[in-house]
């Protein structure tokens, strides 16, 4: 077993104890291979200089790290956790990547010194996510690639989390309420504690709000998509090939796990 199937099915085991499903996979598991594969996507096509040094910031159990050291084999690891990193460090297939113990809002980098960076589902529980831009647009090189992910809002889970109600149906009704008339937020929908004492923000966005956010923070937005797990029971289905379309760019647009962006540090004029 490959380190990136072994952490993919710790993390399927965790999704069934939690929620009790006894289904082979659950639909979190799925969106957790979604977004990885999608930010895999944004690099292959981006980054054809397969020696090119990539830093993967906020890796936790580092299965994006797994999923392209075949590939680019020179890897950079940074996170926050030091039982995540040395949960790497335990799988020798990936042990000649450089893992750093630190923080996002903080890089242990020089200016202009990385020529890629992917954040995937880090920048949501930065105490100051402004900061943490300012930081990564700091160490990327002029034109820099950035591959990010973060929350999507319009989704059922995250849109009863935002209503904030105890009944879903409330919940549910307040949060759509919220998010439709707020498009500009992010929004804070629970705060949790790793193993560590670590408190963490979680944070959901609509695809305004974080395309505006890197705007700020000096980055040029080349692409932007979203992942649905639930587009895979689409696929190969008896739909013309027209509808699937269809299908497939509405609820990309305006629904979905996670929004996925390719972004690039502007030069320095």
């Amino acid at each position: 077993m490959t380190y990136y199937e072994a952490v993919k099915l710790q993390y399927r085991q965790s999704f069934k104890n939690r929620h009790r499903i006894l289904e082979e996979e659950s639909t979190r598991a799925k969106a957790y291979d979604a977004r990885y594969n999608a930010a895999y996507s944004f690099l292959s096509k981006t980054v054809e200089d397969k020696s090119t040094i990539i830093a993967d910031l906020g890796c936790g159990d580092g299965v994006f790290l797994s999923r392209v050291i075949d590939e680019y084999p020179n890897l950079i690891g940074l996170d926050l956790s030091v039982k995540s990193l040395d949960y790497i460090r335990s799988y020798p297939t990936i042990k000649d990547v450089e893992l750093i113990n630190g923080d996002i809002e903080a890089l242990p980098f020089g200016d202009d010194e990385l020529p890629v960076v992917v954040c995937i589902e880090a920048l949501e529980h930065l105490t100051d996510v402004e900061k943490g831009l300012e930081e990564i647009h700091r160490v990327l090189k002029p034109n820099g690639i950035l591959i990010v992910t973060v929350p999507f809002v319009f989704n059922p889970r995250n849109i009863m989390a935002v209503g904030d109600r105890k009944s879903k149906a409330l919940s549910s009704l307040r949060g759509l309420f919220r998010v439709v008339s707020g498009m500009n937020q992010g929004y804070i929908v629970h705060t949790w504690r790793d193993s560590q004492g670590y408190e963490f923000p979680h944070r959901v966005y609509s695809r305004q709000k974080i395309r505006s956010m890197l705007e700020n923070a000096k980055f040029t937005v080349k692409e932007i998509a979203s992942t649905a797990w639930f587009l895979s029971k689409i696929n190969g289905s008896s739909l013309s090939a027209k509808v699937e379309k269809v299908i497939n760019d509405f609820t990309h647009n305006y629904f979905g796990e996670t929004i996925v962006i390719l972004a690039q540090k502007r030069a320095k004029v």
